[in-house]
């Protein structure tokens, strides 16, 4: 951005959303950010580990099982019920493609969420005004991820919306973007 002489408005969505966090506290230059469930989970007050997930991960991809891959990461990483993700190929099946299309980069993302120190002390360097949303129906460990998150920062708020989970509606998310980003 900087060669093109400017600076950009982000959003990012679950693990797109930690990705982003890191942009900022690395320097890149963000002029605004809407961040949709960063999530940063807890098993109760502690930061959650990712080690062990992230290595079943990668032996899941390394056998060539993205199905596998991506049924432990919504069930066993993020909660996601059995099974809805056991019927997920039937019930859904575009999106279910699409998620074995990038299995391959799960074990990504649990190596960004497991560096917290841009909830930390690099919360810091995040001095954009950010504004992270969550839906009312997502998981609870989700949603407190997202009050941590915006607690964190020092230009943080949060927003819940309605009817919504992590699954969020683009037509939901993309006026409050919109309205935030001052843009029509």
């Amino acid at each position: 951005m900087d060669e093109a002489g400017g600076t950009a408005d982000v959003v990012g969505v679950s693990s797109g959303a930690a990705l982003a966090l890191q942009a900022v506290a690395s320097g890149v230059k963000i002029k605004k950010l809407v961040l949709y469930e960063p999530p940063y989970l807890t098993d109760g007050a502690r930061p959650r580990s990712f080690e062990d997930p992230k290595s079943r991960l990668q032996q899941l991809v390394s056998a060539s099982d993205r199905a596998g891959a991506v049924k432990f990461f919504l069930t066993d990483v993020v909660g996601a019920p059995r099974a809805f993700v056991f019927a997920m190929p039937l019930l859904m099946p575009n999106a279910w493609k699409k998620l074995k299309l990038v299995a391959h980069t799960l074990p990504y993302d649990l190596t960004i969420l497991s560096d917290r120190s841009v909830l930390n002390e690099r919360s810091r360097l995040i001095s954009v005004p950010t504004l992270v949303l969550g839906g009312e129906k997502s998981p609870k460990e989700l949603r407190d991820a997202v009050a941590a998150v915006a607690t964190a920062l020092p230009n943080g708020r949060s927003r819940f919306l309605s009817d919504q989970n992590h699954n969020v509606s683009g037509n939901a998310l993309a006026p409050v973007v919109f309205e935030y980003f001052g843009t029509k």
